[in-house]
């Protein structure tokens, strides 16, 4: 009987060590304990077949939005004030539907500050200018009450500060328009010739024929037809291009012609020229002019090594180019991955991103990350810690990965 006892008290511990055994053998999504690697890969289920068709992508601040073609607005990223508009303030890092944004057909986003614009012209801005307004939900700037405009063709933010290029009732089917700004004003660049705060729009006088708008960390500049450019703002820098560096609260001329794309950074201004280069101008303390220097330069200077250029967006530091092959290259400021090569440091020179090097037929760039866009494919990199490169992390990512919006 004893014996019985002993040999069943034994057969006892050994099954007591084979289930802790199996315990510590099993796989981590057995006991929810999952890497963020291994959620991502469980929890970010792929694109439907039938899923509408990426129309663009945007990223500006710490967050990514991405608008389809049936309208849907998904958003990923920081959400302070409610700046995603999803009338929360909690950060996203997976691709949230926005749903008070449907119907929008472009999103721009801030650094605090992001407007969706609409079909109908109209603009709505979400953040702190607003907060204390509305909270967390949108601020309809545009149409501005008994006005007679037709259409917001785009919009821009910075900081605390968006402008619009719009085509009024006179100018409506036009191929340029007028040029609207607001915000906090530190530095004039609400461009109408003062440093008073305006929360409504206020047109910038002296501009027409205007074509693009960009806002950066202070400053503005417009793109005219035919290439000039024209900016206003905070100038420490150079960042206006006018030779000097001098605030300016009205709009200057940039030493600049030809230009076909404008791309404004924290304290720098980037063109994509007619001939294929970008040239840039403006600080350079992380390599931002991609001219080989460290220098700040206050009128524009060639970006070395570039030729075909159709495409250039920039971040806080960091620019990148799209070449009329696909082909992405990043220079500038690099420590969080925000260039794609993998490196993680800073660069004076473009370098290409990814190996083999990344191709896409649209581009992003927020504050330390940047986005690309390859058909219905979508490729992030950079900074994450608030989740807005959308993979269901917060890692940093120095290459390219693929998020399913």
């Amino acid at each position: 009987m004893r014996a019985r006892s002993l040999v069943l008290l034994l057969l006892l511990v050994l099954l007591v060590l084979l289930v802790a055994l199996t315990s510590c053998r099993r796989s981590p999504r057995d006991d929810g304990r999952r890497s963020p690697i291994e959620r991502l890969t469980e929890e970010r289920a792929p694109r439907r077949a039938d899923a509408p068709a990426i129309r663009h992508l945007f990223a500006g601040g710490e967050a990514t939005c991405a608008v389809d073609v049936a309208g849907e607005v998904r958003c990923a990223g920081a959400n302070e004030y409610g700046r995603l508009g999803d009338a929360v303030t909690v950060a996203r890092s997976v691709p949230t539907r926005v749903e008070h944004a449907r119907g929008a057909d472009a999103i721009t986003l801030g650094r605090w500050t992001s407007c969706a614009r609409y079909a109908d012209g109209a603009v709505e801005c979400y953040g702190p200018l607003y907060a204390r307004l509305r909270g967390a939900s949108p601020f309809r700037v545009f149409p501005p009450r008994g006005s007679d405009f037709r259409t917001v063709r785009a919009v821009a933010t910075g900081e605390d500060d968006a402008c619009a290029l719009l085509g009024d009732a006179a100018t409506a089917g036009s191929t340029s328009g007028t040029v609207w700004c607001w915000g906090r004003n530190l530095f004039g660049e609400v461009g109408d010739g003062t440093l008073a705060p305006r929360m409504l729009p206020t047109h910038v006088v002296g501009l027409r024929e205007i074509d693009e708008i960009g806002v950066g960390h202070g400053h503005a500049c417009a793109r005219l037809h035919g290439g000039f450019v024209q900016c206003w703002g905070r100038n420490e820098h150079g960042q206006l291009g006018d030779g000097t560096t001098t605030d300016r609260a009205a709009p200057v001329s940039a030493r600049l012609a030809g230009a076909t794309k404008l791309a404004l950074g924290d304290s720098f201004t980037c063109a994509a020229m007619v001939d294929g280069t970008v040239r840039c101008f403006g600080d350079s303390e992380e390599g931002e002019l991609g001219d080989g220097a460290t220098t700040s330069r206050s009128v524009p200077t060639l970006v070395k090594g570039l030729s075909g250029v159709i495409d250039v967006v920039a971040g806080e530091k960091h620019a990148c180019a799209r070449r009329t092959d696909g082909a992405v290259w990043c220079w500038g400021g690099g420590a969080f991955g925000q260039l794609g090569d993998g490196a993680g440091v800073n660069r004076s020179e473009p370098a290409p991103v990814g190996a083999p090097t990344l191709v896409a037929d649209e581009l992003a760039a927020g504050l330390l990350h940047t986005c690309a866009r390859r058909g219905e494919r979508v490729s992030c990199w950079g900074a994450n810690t608030r989740g807005q490169l959308g993979d269901g992390t917060t890692i940093d990512r120095p290459r390219p990965v693929e998020v399913a919006w």
